[in-house]
């Protein structure tokens, strides 16, 4: 599986082991989705991935009869569309 169709996020750190030198040494972690008992906090890159983790989340849900109150769901974004509208995130 390619690091791009992961669910959950990639934290990653380059650092100069050395001030002397040019040498760095980078690490890469993969953080698997969170939840707690009232909380979940889905982080992703994309929206395609966001899409992929709400319809599992869903289906879980779904599965297990667990009842989600979306009203109280909220979307933070670092990126801010162009044209400033809203954003509609379509998991039909």
């Amino acid at each position: 599986m390619s690091n791009s169709n992961l669910i959950g996020y990639i934290i990653k750190h380059s650092w100069q082991t050395n001030l002397y030198s040019t040498n760095t040494h980078s690490e890469q972690y993969t953080i698997p989705l969170t939840t707690f008992i009232d909380d979940t906090n889905w982080i992703v890159d994309n929206q395609k991935k966001l899409k992929t983790t709400l319809k599992v989340a869903d289906s879980f849900n779904c599965l297990n009869d667990i009842q989600i109150n979306d009203d109280k769901a909220v979307l933070i974004t670092t990126q801010i569309p162009d044209n400033e509208q809203s954003i509609i995130l379509d998991l039909e």
